[in-house]
């Protein structure tokens, strides 16, 4: 549940590698997007691609 107090109205960004934690990166992140939607969190992934890419 989002708090009251809190803006949602921008679009958020979300940086996700995809072989975190052995995979779970990757295969989570349909149930994570589909929470943040479902709290009318409008999000946009980014997917690493190799080690150090998202630094």
């Amino acid at each position: 549940m989002t708090p009251k107090n809190f803006d949602i109205s921008q679009r958020w960004a979300a940086i996700v590698n995809p072989v975190a934690g052995s995979g779970r990166g990757l295969t989570d992140w349909p149930q994570i997007s589909g929470l943040l939607r479902d709290e009318g969190i409008a999000v946009d992934a980014m997917f690493t691609l190799h080690k150090y890419h998202a630094t």
